[in-house]
């Protein structure tokens, strides 16, 4: 009778095990509260979520090789933000706001919990606001090449010719900027690839989130979150140069930076293993607090 008990337990347990439902993978859409659709895409399970947000005119492929390391260990979404990639485009309004609602329908949706956000560039600003409107949910943030000094802004004539330029020709503009923001020794066919992917951006979107870019108040923004925030950055960090200010930093928010020796703007896809190393580091410290 105890050998037959023993074996209906174990048995049972294996039936409860498979009813549990898993996380569906691969591309999926959402139907956001406005009525808007974003693709997203999930990979690996575990007791921590990682929510990769991709940069301004970028889509959630610039992540590919951080998610198929970090699934090993992390349950691991990407989505592409509206305007971007897969996702709805025709708002000609957009704002880092409104994409940052947008994560947030996503966490709510998924049932996230134990999440870490990593944000490259804008990706970074909208983290700290998803940051701030999920307490409790978001345990840490992770920026990539963003957030170098919160007090400084873009110099207003960068600002204006660059504009202007996406406003002239969007496609010509993107393609004179993209190779700006790469280490110069970066492999031509991945410059090349990048800008094909920005030029599938809608137009309109981007010019609006630049211009929000712009106009941030990121020391504000950085001071409204209650977790630790992390940057993985560029030490020359192009086109601007900026070094990270850890001082200025710290005086709004629990923050850290590591720097990543010889890189551009945008690491995950320059030194892939040494970024997803960095990143599996840095995500491993936030999670054990």
């Amino acid at each position: 009778m105890k050998k037959f008990s023993h074996w209906f337990c174990f048995g049972l347990s294996l039936v409860l095990l498979s009813a549990c439902p898993k996380p569906k993978e691969g591309a999926q859409t959402l139907t956001l509260p406005d009525g808007g659709k974003i693709v997203y895409e999930t990979k690996g399970s575990g007791d921590a979520t990682l929510l990769f947000i991709h940069c301004w005119s970028c889509n959630r492929r610039y992540w590919d090789s951080a998610m198929a390391e970090l699934s090993k260990n992390y349950r691991v979404v990407a989505l592409d933000l509206r305007g971007h990639g897969e996702s709805d485009r025709g708002r000609k309004d957009l704002k880092v706001a409104d994409l940052a609602q947008d994560v947030d329908a996503l966490i709510k949706q998924l049932k996230l919990n134990n999440v870490v956000l990593v944000g490259s560039s804008m990706g970074g600003s909208i983290s700290l606001a998803a940051a701030k409107d999920n307490p409790g949910t978001v345990v840490g943030v992770v920026c990539v090449d963003t957030l170098q000094n919160v007090e400084i802004k873009t110099p207003e004539d960068l600002r204006e010719g660059f504009l202007k330029s996406l406003e002239q020709d969007f496609r010509a503009g993107l393609a004179k900027f993209m190779p700006m923001v790469f280490a110069k020794d970066t492999d031509p066919k991945l410059i090349a690839w990048a800008v094909e992917q920005a030029s599938k951006t809608d137009p309109q979107a981007a010019v609006s989130l630049i211009k929000d870019l712009f106009s941030l108040d990121l020391a504000s923004w950085m001071s409204a979150v209650k977790v630790p925030i992390r940057c993985l950055n560029s030490d020359s960090s192009p086109p601007l140069g900026l070094k990270t200010s850890v001082e200025v930093n710290r005086k709004y928010a629990d923050f850290d930076v590591v720097e990543l020796q010889g890189s551009g703007h945008l690491p995950q896809l320059e030194r892939p293993e040494e970024f997803n190393r960095k990143l599996r580091e840095t995500v491993e410290g936030l999670v054990k607090k």
